[in-house]
């Protein structure tokens, strides 16, 4: 009698966007490749990524909002909301790595804070996950995932999923954004100034849907 395991198939989805975010890494199309990798955890409507450098205004790194979306959702987050924001604020405050709802991060009283009367009510979603990319002791990436006004808000069971993949989200983002592949592709440009043969750029400095460097 055989003991050995047998295991459900992944469902090609899965297969694919795994796939795709092989394929992308170290190019312009990683954020779409990653988004879609999310989107196998869990539906959501807006998705950006943003470096936190301790205390100073967050860098954003990729989002897909409309020009007026992102003015108020980026631009002026970054002028300085961000420092009152649950996510930021639980990087810096030592929170483990992985995915969060925001709510479940906010203090009880969030629809009466400064944070949520000075920006959050003026970005029109039902609600958000955060998910905290540690990149070294003062450096994270936050990918943040929202619902737009009147969709359903995320259940425990969307973190869960994120989750388990968290490891793969981790090294994928630090492997395009982290301070390693920075130094190695400073390492990369050096090399060409002394002659050597550089390897293939790991990134591009623009990207199709509003992608920073």
């Amino acid at each position: 009698m055989s003991t050995e395991t047998r295991y459900p198939p992944l469902p090609s989805s899965w297969a694919d966007a795994m796939a795709a975010l092989a394929g992308t890494a170290g190019t312009e199309r990683f954020p779409g490749a990653l988004r879609q990798i999310l989107g196998q955890c869990c539906s959501f409507d807006s998705m950006i990524i943003s470096r936190y450098d301790g205390a100073r205004p967050p860098v954003s790194l990729y989002q897909d909002l409309d020009e007026l979306q992102a003015a108020i959702t980026v631009e002026f987050y970054a002028s300085g909301p961000y420092l009152l924001d649950p996510l930021y604020q639980a990087c810096r405050n030592g929170c483990a790595p992985g995915a969060y709802r925001l709510l479940d991060l906010a203090p009880e009283a969030f629809y009466r804070s400064e944070y949520y009367r000075a920006f959050y009510r003026k970005i029109n979603i039902s609600d958000e996950i955060g998910v905290l990319v540690q990149d070294g002791p003062e450096r994270w990436f936050i990918v943040s995932l929202a619902r737009f006004a009147r969709q359903q808000r995320f259940e425990p069971a969307d973190t869960d999923r994120l989750n388990a993949v968290f490891k793969v989200i981790t090294a994928a983002v630090r492997r395009q954004w982290g301070q390693a592949e920075t130094a190695v592709q400073g390492g990369r440009r050096t090399a060409g100034k002394t002659g050597c043969r550089p390897l293939a750029p790991a990134s591009s400095a623009r990207a199709s849907r509003r992608l920073c460097s």
